[in-house]
């Protein structure tokens, strides 16, 4: 490994441990304001990241936390500001944002690589846990998207064969 990617490495380290120091500082002093919470923070963090991914397109690593950061970030976000007695309902999130992590990955990692199992994987058992949290009933409608994400990655990943 040359010193510059380390350095750049190192850097980047760096400056998300001191990100994520001052915000807990913040917390810890009650300073965060209504508009600055650790939610917001998180999706700070993952647009950051998500920056450095488009400006360095052979980083397509970072995809994953910048999901897991953003999405998961919004869930806390959208809690705070609502009530976080409805995680009862919204936690299957938590196995959905690595799904979609898998899917950026599949999507601009290396050709032939095959995140889209993982994504699809983790995406529909999210998706399940969504509907028997929340009553079959009223979100039956979601079976066609995930109908309609399969049918996306199949052809994605013929396209990807194809090329080849």
């Amino acid at each position: 490994m040359n010193s510059m990617t380390y350095e750049n490495k190192n850097l980047t380290i760096a400056i998300l441990f001191i990100l994520t120091g001052i915000a807990l500082l913040l917390h810890e002093l009650n300073l965060l304001t209504e508009w600055l919470s650790w939610p917001l923070i998180l999706i700070i963090i993952g647009i950051l990241l998500l920056i450095k991914f488009l400006r360095k397109p052979e980083s397509y690593q970072i995809l994953m936390p910048v999901a897991i950061l953003l999405i998961i970030g919004t869930l806390f976000l959208y809690l705070e500001r609502s009530s976080y007695h409805q995680l009862g309902h919204l936690w299957p999130t938590f196995v959905l944002a690595p799904g979609v992590g898998f899917l950026f990955l599949f999507l601009f990692g290396p050709p032939n690589n095959s995140h889209w199992v993982p994504a699809l994987i983790l995406s529909a058992v999210a998706g399940l846990f969504y509907l028997n949290c929340w009553h079959f009933g009223r979100f039956w409608p979601f079976l066609f998207v995930l109908i309609g994400v399969i049918l996306l990655l199949q052809g994605l990943l013929a396209k990807r064969t194809a090329s080849k």
